[in-house]
């Protein structure tokens, strides 16, 4: 897959700003990355058995920074569940065979993994988080035995998340070239003509071919997610 963007067309100046992600999408963005910062710095010195006033505290912190990523991962879930726009989002991060192959859309193939790795990670980090919480209910339900299971898995799987945000993540975002040292969508919300042709070409030529169908020339394509600001 040829990795040159398209050359730039004047119905879509590198100058023109684009709304990529809404005010919602980055407050729910913000919210993950704060909690997920408490999570992992409360939850992995757990793992080095301290001292149990130390304990104590760590897991308070740690059980009301995953109380509030548990309601940013409910919020972003229902909002692309129940909303239109929520529900164009999730349809264009279903991975496909032309990510491959074409032009990159709206999201890359890295993009792709990296967002249903995050929602599978989540899933298992809450599921086992709550057990963690109910030892009495569930030691009723599992064997000793599934629990430990349940506490290993639990502290695997935030070694992982951890090692994979700061490596997988904060590469393919933020410290790629031509983006290095930092993208900041997730703060305004803003793409360029010039960054859509850069990282998104499938989705820069819908948009070309939108505004070259279009009687004024300046529509935005229909699939499209982004908005003009």
């Amino acid at each position: 897959m040829s990795r040159v963007p398209p050359a730039p067309h004047p119905l879509v100046p590198d100058g023109e700003v684009f709304v990529r992600m809404d005010r919602s999408e980055r407050l729910q963005h913000i919210l993950v990355i704060l909690s997920f910062t408490a999570l992992a710095a409360s939850g992995l010195p757990l793992l080095a058995r301290p001292a149990p006033a130390t304990a104590a505290r760590l897991v308070a912190i740690h059980h009301a920074s995953a109380a509030i990523f548990v309601v940013a991962l409910a919020w972003h879930v229902l909002r692309a569940l129940l909303t239109v726009r929520g529900r164009a989002t999730l349809r264009e991060r279903v991975p496909r065979g032309c990510d491959l192959r074409g032009p990159a859309g709206r999201y890359r193939f890295v993009d792709k993994l990296d967002y249903w790795g995050f929602l599978a990670g989540s899933a298992v980090m809450a599921v086992t988080g709550i057990v963690m919480v109910i030892p009495g209910p569930a030691l009723e339900l599992v064997s000793p035995a599934v629990f430990r299971a349940v506490v290993a898995v639990h502290g695997g799987e935030a070694v992982l998340a951890v090692v994979v945000v700061l490596t997988w993540h904060a590469y393919a975002s933020h410290l790629r070239p031509g983006v290095f040292p930092m993208s900041r969508v997730w703060l305004d919300g803003r793409v360029t003509g010039a960054e859509l042709r850069r990282d998104h070409p499938g989705e820069y030529a819908a948009l070309v071919e939108s505004r070259r169908a279009s009687p004024d020339g300046t529509a935005g394509p229909e699939k499209s997610i982004i908005g003009r600001e």
